[in-house]
């Protein structure tokens, strides 16, 4: 079962009944809460296509491995910020470039690209402190501040908009801790 044009499916119906040697249709019931009654004897079941070892990105299909989730969560904070950190290095270097030619001929190219030198070192310094200051809690779930991450322990029941609990039938699924609230979905609230 798709969501729109994603290329993972988020769950997967699978029905089954079962036959006697005579060819007698037999219901096949395994007393799970997950299991409905389908048509012409067959039993329904819906699996949440998901893994609490694994963020799923269902849009392009890649799923990156959350066993370790603190570690891989430590990865992705460091390596943006070093993304971050070198775009800010690159772009201040080419407004010192710019700066430095358009300079009356008393200020020299040298002073100002010291001075450049000067406040990207004082800026990298005041965001190195900042990043110190952050705390990182191991096996901490990441929060938004708009509560599109499931940040509990548990699993957290998300219903595509337009369906309430009671008709949540093959408009539902389960989200892992950590996991992100699919578009067109919202959590359900007991």
């Amino acid at each position: 079962m798709y969501h729109h044009s994603e290329l993972l499916p988020r769950q997967i119906r699978l029905a089954y009944v079962g036959y006697k040697n005579n060819g007698e249709k037999v219901r096949i019931n395994l007393h799970s809460y997950r299991e409905e009654k389908g048509s012409d004897d067959a039993t329904v079941v819906y699996i949440n296509n998901d893994s609490p070892n694994a963020i799923i990105d269902y849009s392009n299909g890649t799923a990156k491995n959350t066993l370790n989730k603190a570690k891989t969560l430590k990865e992705d904070k460091e390596t943006a910020d070093k993304a971050s950190s070198e775009a800010a290095v690159k772009s201040s270097a080419e407004s010192v470039a710019r700066e430095s030619s358009t300079r009356a001929a008393s200020i020299t190219a040298s002073s100002v690209a010291e001075s450049r030198a000067k406040e990207t070192a004082s800026a990298a310094a005041q965001q190195q402190q900042e990043q110190n200051q952050s705390v990182v809690v191991p096996d901490a779930t990441p929060v938004t501040a708009d509560g599109t991450v499931n940040s509990t322990d548990g699993y957290k029941w998300a219903i595509q908009d337009g369906f309430n609990w009671q008709t949540r039938k093959g408009h539902s699924t389960r989200i892992a801790p950590g996991g992100s609230l699919p578009a067109g979905f919202h959590w359900q609230v007991q």
